[in-house]
């Protein structure tokens, strides 16, 4: 069974679902709408532009029309941004306008100056201060507590070889675990290779414990993120919608002739790290799919074609990330009617009107000079 297949048009197929859901499902039941977002490096600029095309069309906060903000690595950022207030207020610090502009800001400065080729196979290829540095920028003194919605953000501990789940609840019931946003953010993006581990004092423990990307285990945190949030919120009705992209295949396929493969062919020859992530994030879609139409939820996966982009995740030339822009854009112009209907149901919800679409393209930032 082809898994890639059957979640690749289910954002085509969630609308209807839902409108089916909404008869069959108690409609006494509150409801609740959950944002995930994928991890990826900069290839998580088209979902911060699907955001900003969210926050124009309902004319509110990503914070306000979410109440559960779940992001891993990259997305983790985004996350992290969409729910930090500003200084002594509860309106959010950054617009996705504005917070899409600071994301390729910050990716440009963490991703800059990677040590030559061959360093890089025995150590990490990035300088951490500079990330370190960046976030720190990013959010400020901000911390989990502060979030305007709830938060969910994965990370993985490489000592106990097992994962950590940062949220806001945990923060203000425990002011131990009330971390600073840019501790989390820096922990959830230290991908392997690329950024050393990121060492952090716990609740309960007096040896830091060593963290790494949590897209080893839940780059989609789309399933992680309703667990979180059912806990906190039992009988209740959830709305999911999911963020990703579709990165194109740029490693051969393995053939029969590859069967006598050691380590080293597979580890050369193949991004073993990327096949997992990927292979992960789809059987997430689809067990999340069956199971939110078992239980009467609505789930909405959107993963944009990355055609014509490099698949690098630290890709920042200037030309890449107009593309990723670009192809985010090209997916909304062609992708109206399930947008539509996404934006009818989250208004709904948020008890707002929503922008007609033509005014909302013909106004599109990006579509001027691309």
């Amino acid at each position: 069974m082809n898994l890639v297949g059957m979640t690749k048009d289910l954002m085509l197929l969630s609308y209807s679902r839902a409108t089916m859901d909404a008869e069959i499902m108690d409609k006494d039941l509150p409801e609740k709408t959950i944002l995930s977002i994928d991890g990826g490096g900069i290839l998580t600029t088209p979902s911060i532009v699907v955001l900003e095309e969210i926050e124009y069309r309902l004319g509110l906060p990503i914070s306000s029309i979410f109440d559960c903000i779940g992001g891993t690595s990259a997305g983790a950022l985004v996350a992290l941004g969409a729910a930090i207030p500003e200084e002594s207020s509860v309106k959010p610090k950054y617009s996705m306008e504005k917070l899409r502009q600071t994301f390729t800001d910050t990716s440009q400065v963490i991703f800059a100056n990677p040590k030559h080729q061959i360093s890089a196979l025995f150590t990490y290829k990035y300088e951490p201060t500079l990330m370190k540095q960046s976030l720190e920028g990013l959010y400020g003194e901000a911390t989990l507590s502060q979030a305007l919605s709830e938060i969910v953000v994965t990370a993985f501990d490489i000592g106990e070889w097992v994962p950590h789940i940062f949220t806001r609840t945990q923060a203000k019931t425990d002011p131990r675990k009330d971390l600073r946003m840019s501790l989390v953010a820096q922990m959830s993006s230290a991908a392997p290779g690329f950024y050393p581990p990121v060492e952090c004092l716990l609740p309960g423990s007096d040896t830091p414990h060593a963290m790494i990307d949590g897209g080893i285990v839940a780059n989609n945190p789309a399933l992680t993120s309703l667990v979180m949030l059912s806990q906190l919120y039992p009988n209740t009705k959830f709305q999911i919608i999911s963020l990703g992209v579709e990165v194109p295949s740029t490693k051969r396929v393995v053939s029969h002739k590859d069967k006598s493969w050691g380590q080293i062919h597979w580890l050369l020859q193949h991004n073993i790290f990327g096949a997992f992530v990927d292979g992960s994030s789809s059987l997430t879609d689809f067990n999340l799919s069956g199971l939110c139409e078992a239980l009467g939820h609505s789930f909405h996966r959107v993963r944009i074609p990355l055609d014509g982009c490099s698949p690098e995740p630290d890709c920042v030339t200037k030309k890449n990330i107009s593309a990723l822009e670009l192809q985010a854009v090209s997916w909304l112009d062609n992708n109206r009617y399930a947008f539509d209907g996404l934006m009818a149901h989250l208004s709904r919800n948020t008890k707002s009107k929503v922008v007609e679409t033509s005014s909302s393209f013909s106004s599109y930032p990006l579509n001027q000079g691309l």
